[in-house]
């Protein structure tokens, strides 16, 4: 066990019996931590990974990954290890998908997997997957005939290829596609097991025209990965793989780690905290395992928490009994949430611009933490203080950023996610 960790602050971290269980866990089952927000998940598992740099010494290359859900966490993840002393490079932390492009890539230089052309994260990209789903439902209506599926929104149908992406559903699984429950997609449109047969076939054509052309979407390097497990290389699996967020996976990305581990993997997770309607269990993967959770909140207080728990508690019909258990309530004390009704946004503006500058000349060592709901405010936000000279960070995917350096990060609230600030401003609430 590691003998003393360091924050982001270089503060020592004194683990909570529960966390120090998690690391003494030697069991042959998967082990599961979970824990709301705060709880420090993503503490343990990066303790976890110390732990293993410490008994592999310099033999650590290809030993541990952590997989993190976004590449915000990637960067706080890897200045931990820094800040602890430790040779980031000992251990791979990325992104699953990250991870899975890499070796999708190395297979198509080889020859042992088809170039094809993914889309990417842009109007034009989502125009022309739509239009591949138009082509998908006119082939079918010509083989077929005419269906009432085919007057559907198209958008309908790239969210139930995701999903059955997502669900690891290829196009000779349509037996295994009918035995699983179809979740998260309301009353929009209901199937019978006659309709879901000509799903299925809507399903292939999409996946035959996209193959006919030399397309693909990002799902389908998973895909392939988990159907030709024999062809990842060596270099690209490791002894213990750690997996942040996992709620947030897909059955499909669970199943493609599921190959690239050797001895251990753990997983830590809450679903309370789930962000996309990824679905998978411990069943659906093969796998047993033991869960150890974290009751003691790391990171907030008790009037923080009671402010949040008034808008979490909505969430409990639609959570399972085990999830609706985690919550308890914080031990440390402070300042009640201030929550600040302005009259417009140039109100808005000088508020949080002299609320910043506040802080600031009461300790300019503070990290503070700004979060929109929206990407496209961090633009917005950034502006107002860039034009007070207030120096500041964009936390997004593609940036450079440090935790551990003072001043304002801007981030939206889902590249926030397990990211910690000692103070934080809400704009546009």
């Amino acid at each position: 066990m590691p003998e003393k960790l360091y924050d982001a602050y270089h503060q020592e971290i004194e683990l909570t019996t529960e966390q120090e269980a998690c690391l003494k866990y030697s069991g042959e089952r998967t082990l599961m931590v979970k824990g709301y927000a705060g709880a420090g998940k993503s503490l343990v598992l990066m303790a976890i990974a110390k732990k293993y740099l410490e008994k592999y010494g310099k033999n650590s290359r290809n030993k541990v990954a952590i997989f993190t859900f976004q590449n915000t966490l990637v960067t706080t993840t890897q200045e931990f290890l820094q800040v602890n002393g430790d040779d980031e490079e000992g251990v791979l932390v990325t992104t699953i998908n990250s991870h899975i492009k890499g070796i999708y890539e190395l297979l198509v230089k080889c020859g042992a997997a088809p170039k094809k052309k993914f889309p990417y994260n842009s109007k034009q990209a989502e125009e022309q997957r739509l239009t591949n789903v138009k082509r998908a439902l006119s082939a079918h209506q010509t083989k077929f005939g005419k269906h009432r599926f085919h007057d559907l929104d198209p958008q309908f149908w790239l969210e139930e290829f995701d999903w059955m992406k997502d669900m690891n559903v290829w196009t000779d699984d349509m037996d295994m596609y009918l035995t699983i429950p179809r979740k998260g997609r309301g009353g929009k449109v209901r199937m019978s097991a006659a309709d879901r047969v000509t799903a299925y076939q809507i399903y292939s054509f999409y996946c035959d025209h996209l193959n006919r052309t030399g397309q693909g979407d990002w799902a389908d390097q998973t895909l392939y990965l988990i159907r030709h497990p024999e062809l990842i290389p060596e270099q690209m699996k490791f002894e213990h793989i750690l997996i942040d967020e996992a709620q947030d996976l897909s059955l499909a990305q669970m199943t493609a780690i599921m190959m690239l581990y050797k001895q251990e993997m753990i997983v830590a997770m809450d679903m309370n905290q789930r962000i996309f309607n990824k679905q998978w269990t411990p069943k659906q993967l093969g796998i047993e395992t033991t869960t150890k959770k974290l009751t003691k909140s790391m990171r907030t207080t008790k009037q923080i928490d009671a402010l949040a728990e008034s808008i979490r508690c909505k969430n409990d019909t639609i959570l399972g009994e085990d999830d609706k258990s985690l919550r308890a309530i914080p031990e440390r004390e402070g300042e009640i949430p201030l929550l600040v009704h302005l009259e417009d946004a140039a109100a808005e503006r000088k508020y949080v611009v002299d609320l910043i500058r506040k802080y600031q000349q009461a300790n300019d060592k503070l990290t503070i933490g700004i979060i929109a709901s929206k990407n496209n405010q961090i633009k917005i936000f950034s502006e107002w203080l860039a034009s007070e000279d207030i120096y500041h960070e964009r936390v997004k995917k593609d940036s450079t950023f440090s935790m551990a350096k003072p001043g304002v990060k801007v981030a939206s609230a889902y590249s926030a996610k397990g990211l910690e600030f000692p103070y934080v401003i809400c704009v546009s609430l």
